[in-house]
């Protein structure tokens, strides 16, 4: 199918921001979704210790340079996306914020950074967290693909990560967007709370905020709807829940 008229002189093209495991691979049940006119860009982050500054020189290095597109944050990666979009990168049209945070979403973890160095993340149980990422909708093929994920990510490159996120505040940015901006909030999320897109619509009131059925991990769990939801907002129609 090829783009709509009025979407090829305007964003055909989607760079997308992967979450705290950095691979870009969990991307792979959207990708399956997306229609076939949008072009996709998956950023894979560096796996050795980086935090947001140093990854943030790395996806500007990766965003297209000759033609208009819209950049989808998950997660981990939505101050990249912010702080991006602030600084009116070129030819970037449209943001969105899914499943993520301007600062940090949990702030009395913050007590626990002067530890991160001492955690043992190489026996983090990963059964664990895939249940706390997919909450109810748990899946066995998706939690395969999640340990296969991070497996590809030392434990000094998850711990500055770790930290980043800990230490982050976005927030003196959100002002300066001047792009259209989605929030894309999982009515189930058990990582990043309510509170988060609160807070955003408070430093940014024209952001659109939309809440789909699922869990954190949300692009994973509910790629169709996801996926309707971004085309309606590449199109420019009127994004809206698509599940209850």
């Amino acid at each position: 199918m090829s783009a709509p008229h009025m979407l090829a002189r305007d964003v055909s093209t989607l760079v997308l921001l992967p979450g705290m495991d950095g691979t870009g691979e969990l991307f792979a049940p959207l990708l399956k979704e997306l229609p076939a006119w949008l072009e996709t860009r998956v950023v894979r982050y560096p796996s050795r210790p980086m935090g947001y500054p140093e990854l943030l020189a790395v996806v500007k290095s990766a965003l297209p340079t000759d033609k208009p597109y819209c950049l989808l944050a998950e997660s981990f990666s939505g101050p990249l996306g912010i702080q991006i979009a602030a600084q009116a990168a070129s030819h970037l049209k449209k943001l969105v914020l899914c499943c993520t945070f301007a600062k940090n979403p949990r702030p009395t973890l913050a007590t626990l950074n002067p530890l991160l160095p001492f955690v043992p993340l190489s026996a983090m149980p990963l059964s664990l967290l895939g249940r706390i990422l997919m909450g109810g909708h748990f899946d066995p093929q998706l939690q395969s693909m999640l340990i296969k994920a991070m497996a590809q990510v030392p434990s000094d490159a998850l711990r500055a990560r770790l930290r980043s996120v800990l230490e982050v505040d976005t927030t003196s940015c959100l002002p300066h967007i001047s792009v259209p901006t989605l929030y894309v909030q999982a009515a189930s999320d058990q990582v990043v709370p309510k509170q988060a897109g609160v807070l955003l619509l408070a430093h940014k009131p024209d952001v659109e905020l939309v809440r789909l059925a699922g869990p954190h991990f949300l692009l994973q769990t509910n790629p169709s709807s996801a996926a309707r939801m971004l085309e309606q907002f590449l199109l420019g129609t009127k994004t809206k829940p698509l599940s209850a």
